[in-house]
């Protein structure tokens, strides 16, 4: 009795690779900062965070602090490498309409 032909084996899938785990973030490193504002209550400071994220590209990519200082909270951005970086964002500002200062930390 003749062999019988064997039917086609279905080809492997290729071994999926282990994706590598993403490197690390570092943290943003620079003395500078821009400030957006000063007001007389934090909530005020972080609505006008949430209003000029909207309208200025590249803000949100920085992190917000709201310092307090007796009764004023001022609303900076940052931290930025260099003087330059920060005054670039800073333009970027007050093109939209807001008043901002370029600070150190």
């Amino acid at each position: 009795m003749a062999a019988q032909p064997k039917a086609a084996e279905a080809p492997k899938a290729p071994a999926k690779a282990t994706p590598k785990p993403a490197a690390p973030v570092a943290a943003p490193k620079g003395k500078w900062r821009i400030q957006l504002g000063a007001f007389s209550a934090k909530a005020r400071a972080e609505s006008q965070w949430k209003l000029l994220t909207g309208k200025v590209g590249g803000l949100s990519a920085h992190s917000h602090y709201v310092e307090q200082s007796g009764a004023v909270s001022r609303l900076q951005a940052g931290p930025f490498a260099t003087q330059e970086e920060a005054a670039r964002l800073c333009a970027k500002v007050k093109a939209a309409g807001s008043d901002c200062l370029v600070k150190t930390m």
